[in-house]
């Protein structure tokens, strides 16, 4: 399964913490991402880095979902973002 999501940039290092205690060790973080949402335009401030999103990639297996969409719904209900699960065919090198 493939997991995005958007959140803010400053709950970032929690989501990866609670994500590795969940048992996903492997992710890809993209900074200071850009968009709109509930909250009206996201692109943060130059400056202070007030109102960053970040993106973060990672996969899972179908048995670990349902904890790792727990994981990401707490943190996603105290400090707003966004989760999109799909199909995702992983090939291993």
């Amino acid at each position: 399964m493939r997991i995005e999501v958007v959140t803010a940039s400053v709950e970032l290092p929690q989501l990866c913490e609670r994500l590795r205690t969940a048992g996903i060790a492997n992710y890809t973080v993209f900074r200071s991402v850009h968009g709109h949402g509930e909250r009206g335009q996201q692109g943060g401030d130059d400056l202070t880095g007030v109102s960053e999103n970040s993106y973060l990639l990672t996969t899972c297996t179908r048995e670990q979902l349902p904890r790792i969409i727990e994981v990401i719904r707490q943190v996603l209900s105290e400090f707003g973002g966004e989760c999109l699960v799909s199909e995702a065919m992983r090939i291993k090198h």
